[in-house]
């Protein structure tokens, strides 16, 4: 019996010690999970963030491509009725033609220009467009 007693003791110390190791490996987990969820909600903003700048991006884009390509067509019939006339956005045409001595210090001269014309037209409701238009005017700049 006493054999038996002092066993069942060793027994009890190794399933306690072991009860306590899982248990701290189950709060280890838990924080874990904790700290994951936490990691993923955030990342997840991020990407809905960087989602919407993209768009914004797309629209600047777009819209500055759109009014560039108006002002070149423009541009374009006063040079043919004015030969010797300085065209504003000669980078920009010389670069859609293919090019290569293009610089992009050139390019960016040319659509930062763009962005000011733009930043002039455009309507006192339109607070979103402007800033979008800033944003990529003063990344430009930089």
């Amino acid at each position: 019996m006493t054999e038996n007693l002092e066993s069942l003791k060793k027994e009890t110390v190794f399933f306690v010690n072991q009860n306590y190791h899982l248990e701290q490996d189950n709060r280890r987990i838990f924080s874990s999970s904790i700290h994951l969820g936490r990691t993923f909600d955030f990342m997840q903003g991020a990407v809905f963030s960087l989602r919407e700048e993209i768009m914004n991006l797309i629209s600047i884009y777009i819209f500055v491509t759109a009014h560039l390509h108006k002002v070149q067509s423009h541009n374009g019939e006063k040079i043919q009725s004015a030969p010797n006339q300085f065209n504003e956005f000669a980078a920009l045409s010389r670069s859609k033609r293919g090019e290569d001595d293009v610089k992009i210090d050139e390019i960016k001269k040319d659509v930062k220009e763009a962005i000011e014309i733009l930043l002039n037209k455009i309507g006192p409701n339109d607070d979103t467009l402007a800033a979008d238009l800033l944003v990529a005017y003063n990344a430009l700049i930089e």
